[in-house]
């Protein structure tokens, strides 16, 4: 087997951390067990997306890929076929047209990889505490009928998401295009990068590593925590002003949400919690999964750079194993908890095995009737939520 000029460097430089000729099949062979496992993940996502998607239109129903949401979760399942396609090639020789190939392609879509978790996170944000739309009906309520109003909301609301998905879309992809294209702007520094390719080891690419993904990736983190921990804090509000309502106006305050005191509410138990509370502690709950995979996925990827960084003449095979594990296997977790949850699988089995039984479900389930999760639709859980406050303090 023929290694690349830095495995090669490795291999003389001696001593116990040099990639021997077996660690370096390891390397590859975990590269393309874990690609065609998260390939597989995230294709399913996409397949089934576009599958229910054609099967509402065939059936005059609605079609799954008309919602915001929905596109962005199989855009994002598209991004990590891509990437992992592109890391399914192993480790091609350096100076190769197929290096080069794995380096740009891999790169553009772990940046849209990325850039569309984001996207999700603030599609989610924005849909809680964005109240324009809301608040210009509620002005017009005593001169317009209830259906006039649901079919005003309705409408400001598809033209609103359908200027954002236009923005997310140019924004995530230009943006992803424009840091690909950097490595090119001082010669090539595109290559081999330890056991496969991407940008290469010299003094300016090393640099680039981190200016062209990962500060960008931790500031994504540090983004999508932001968000994610106010959108916590909305739901709560709504839940105890929910639970004020139902204490007769009680004057116990929160004085503000703590990080300490929305983790305290978030790992309380249901038992104390009405359905409706229950249901909104189990969605935010699953958004604190978002950014826990994206962290779990690059932390050693990002401790394996830096290790290269400073001492770059002893690499970490261990370190090198858990950067591809889970790096590679991001796709699939994307895909575990973006797609597969109980309303997707309804949705399948509906579609692909009418005979069975889709339409049990818990009554603590955050579903509308077409099957989609209200988690990936957090207006409709906003809406409910403030309808069941006003729905309490009308009975009050």
């Amino acid at each position: 087997m023929e290694f690349s000029p830095v495995v090669k460097r490795v291999l003389l430089a001696g001593g116990d951390s040099d990639f021997s000729s077996s660690q370096q099949d390891a390397l590859t062979a975990i590269n393309i067990v874990t690609s065609v496992i998260s390939m597989i993940g995230s294709g399913f996502i996409a397949c089934s997306m576009l599958y229910i998607s054609y099967r509402g239109w065939r059936d005059n129903g609605e079609i799954l890929l008309k919602k915001i949401h929905s596109r962005l979760v199989f855009m994002l399942a598209v991004s990590d076929v891509n990437y992992s396609f592109a890391m399914l090639m192993g480790d091609p020789s350096d100076g190769s047209s197929l290096c080069y190939f794995q380096a740009i392609w891999g790169s553009f879509f772990e940046l849209t990889s990325v850039g569309w978790v984001v996207a999700i996170a603030y599609y989610l944000w924005q849909s809680f505490t964005r109240a324009e739309v809301v608040d210009e009906i509620e002005e017009e309520k005593d001169s317009k009928s209830e259906e006039e109003r649901e079919a005003q909301r309705q409408q400001e609301e598809q033209e609103h998401e359908k200027w954002m998905w236009y923005k997310i879309w140019a924004s995530n992809w230009g943006f992803a295009l424009f840091w690909t294209c950097i490595p090119f702007a001082d010669g090539n520094h595109y290559g081999e990068s330890g056991a496969w390719c991407w940008i290469d080891d010299s003094d300016a690419g090393d640099a680039m590593r981190y200016y062209c993904f990962y500060i960008w990736l931790w500031i994504a983190i540090g983004l999508i925590c932001f968000l994610y921990y106010q959108l916590g804090a909305s739901v709560f509000n709504l839940i105890e002003e929910n639970n004020k309502l139902k204490n007769s106006g009680s004057s116990e305050g929160s004085g503000g949400y703590t990080f300490c005191k929305v983790l305290k509410m978030l790992w309380s138990p249901q038992a104390n919690m009405d359905a409706n509370d229950a249901a909104m502690i189990n969605i935010v709950r699953r958004l604190c999964l978002y950014p826990i995979i994206l962290i779990g996925s690059w932390i050693f990827g990002t401790v394996n750079r830096l290790q290269q960084t400073f001492d770059s003449t002893n690499p970490n095979f261990g370190l090198f194993v858990m950067h591809i594990w889970t790096s590679n296997m991001n796709g699939f977790f994307n895909a575990l908890v973006y797609g597969y949850n109980g309303p997707f699988g309804d949705s399948c089995r509906r579609y692909c095995c009418p005979s069975s039984d889709a339409g049990n479900r818990d009554l603590n389930d955050t579903t509308d009737p077409e099957g989609h999760d209200s988690s990936l639709d957090p207006a409709v859980a906003s809406t409910k939520a403030q309808g069941d406050v006003e729905g309490n303090a009308s009975r009050m």
